[in-house]
């Protein structure tokens, strides 16, 4: 079904890549693979934990190592770190590596969800610093093969990634 045997989620923390990521592998009956999930079984710490004790850059690190080992996967749904695809111009390789979608939410949208979430994330700031943090990434998001509105219902996110990806075949 897939021209590219793996398909990148990318967007804000927030975006829903893991909860959208697992729903699209299932309805396509292909592997699911986070890759912050990924970087805490690697590291056994997570991420929070990786943040205070080693600092950004060695959980980027990480996150880029998940990444190669990506390439050796025959087909599956990848749901990136919202960082990922800024670190290092990683973008670039996921772009070589497969099709890229970028799951696009309002900051105000984001924010609320983020604020009502119970997950600790270790990049969440004040209001300001992470509007400029989206405003900075989105660049980047923007260079995805594909861009879907993540504010739709899930089934319907699906449905329209399951015909754009069928587009590029």
């Amino acid at each position: 079904m897939l021209k590219s045997n793996r398909v990148y989620l990318w967007g804000f923390m927030g975006c829903g890549k893991s909860t959208i990521g697992l729903s699209l592998a299932k309805t396509l009956s292909i592997p699911f693979l986070d890759t912050d999930q990924q970087v805490e079984m690697m590291s056994c710490m997570n991420i929070t934990e990786i943040f205070h004790q080693h600092g950004e850059a060695y959980f980027r690190f990480l996150e880029s190592q998940v990444l190669h080992h990506t390439n050796l996967l025959h087909q599956a749904i990848i749901a990136t770190g919202g960082g990922l695809p800024s670190n290092q111009n990683l973008f670039e390789r996921m772009n070589e590596l497969g099709i890229t979608i970028y799951l696009q939410m309002p900051f105000d949208e984001l924010w609320q969800r983020i604020q009502k979430d119970h997950v600790q994330r270790p990049m969440v700031k004040s209001f300001e610093q992470m509007q400029a943090l989206y405003l900075e990434r989105e660049k980047i998001y923007h260079k995805a093969h594909i861009t879907v509105n993540a504010t739709m219902q899930t089934s319907k996110i699906i449905t329209q990634i399951v015909e754009e990806i069928s587009k590029k075949k």
